[in-house]
């Protein structure tokens, strides 16, 4: 829900700050939020009884739904949110940070 709120705050809610703007700050929050996400949603799935055995598969599933989640709110950013626009930057970045919180659940949760 949170996530949710964060990328439909309109753009004149978000603080605009020339060094941010520089390091490209947008894409290290859409890369944390992502990972954060999918790692929170393993944790919750990991600690569910009869999932151990499809932990690789469940863990995979979720980072893939927010990677596909972070698509949909870029076309909802496009079209319904004043002062945001689609930005392929923020797509790749959500992917990184998914695909980041699989790799740490993955080596915090799965024994080898």
């Amino acid at each position: 829900m949170a996530v949710t709120v964060l990328l439909i705050l309109p753009g004149s809610a978000i603080p605009s700050n020339n060094w941010f703007e520089k390091i490209r700050m947008d894409l290290w929050v859409h890369f944390f939020l992502f990972g954060i996400l999918v790692h929170l949603w393993n944790r919750y799935v990991y600690h569910l009884k009869n999932t151990s055995g499809k932990l690789k598969v469940i863990f995979l599933q979720i980072a893939v739904a927010a990677f596909i989640y972070g698509i949909i709110m870029e076309c909802v950013q496009h079209f319904f949110v004043t002062n945001r626009s689609f930005d392929v930057a923020d797509i790749a970045a959500d992917g990184l940070g998914s695909f980041s919180g699989l790799m740490v659940s993955r080596k915090s949760y799965i024994k080898k």
